[in-house]
């Protein structure tokens, strides 16, 4: 529904800030700025996106919060010094959770899937490693972190390393009955990628 502009000089009315109000609760996803994010060659822009250059961890503080249940985490990451996934742990108050994570991954390459899986495993993938310097973007969703309760999520990422393009889906879980309020992103020890992160809440409509 389109806005009409307030004249300037005049006074808001409460209808006319309902009506913005219902506008942004209804456009589905909205982006988080961070209120901190650490890691060498970690920046956040005042937009928002995250930053990481030639570095191994990203640390992600204050984007799950009671106001929304369910999150998007969209990723560019544009090198790579090893062959290495990126993975995650999830943070409460910058404390990272490194158990309790059950994974399950499908990589799609040519006409063959490759499948591995994790019961108990420290940090599951986002994506796959293949070859240095690959590329590598996504999406992930994430249910209910900020929850007292497990936490679910499911990733979809391409990648693309020495010319051939891998198709990978993933689904974890952290069995923990706890809150969340950040992410750590990071590839192995001694390694290093650069890359964007982006995070949007899903608008809960009532």
């Amino acid at each position: 529904m389109p806005i009409s502009l307030v004249a300037v000089g005049d006074k808001i009315k409460a209808t006319v800030f309902n009506t913005l109000v219902k506008a942004v609760n209804q456009q589905g996803l909205t982006g988080i700025i961070p209120t901190g994010a650490t890691g060498t060659g970690v920046t956040v822009a005042p937009t928002g996106a995250i930053t990481i250059v030639n570095g191994q961890t990203m640390s992600i503080s204050g984007v799950f919060t009671g106001g929304y249940d369910n999150y998007r985490i969209t990723w560019s990451s544009s090198t790579r010094s090893a062959v290495s996934s990126i993975a995650l742990h999830l943070l409460a108050a910058g404390t990272a959770s490194a158990s309790n994570y059950d994974f399950v991954r499908g990589v799609d390459s040519g006409t063959s899937t490759t499948i591995t899986s994790s019961s108990a495993t420290t940090a599951p993938p986002i994506d796959y490693g293949i070859a240095v310097g690959q590329r590598s973007n996504g999406v992930m969703d994430i249910f209910g972190p900020a929850l007292i309760a497990p936490t679910a999520s499911t990733v979809q990422s391409a990648v693309y390393a020495s010319s051939n393009v891998y198709s990978m889906r993933v689904g974890w879980v952290n069995e923990a009955n706890a809150s969340y309020d950040g992410i750590s992103l990071f590839v192995g020890s001694g390694q290093t990628w650069s890359g964007t992160v982006r995070i949007y809440g899903y608008n809960n409509l009532s």
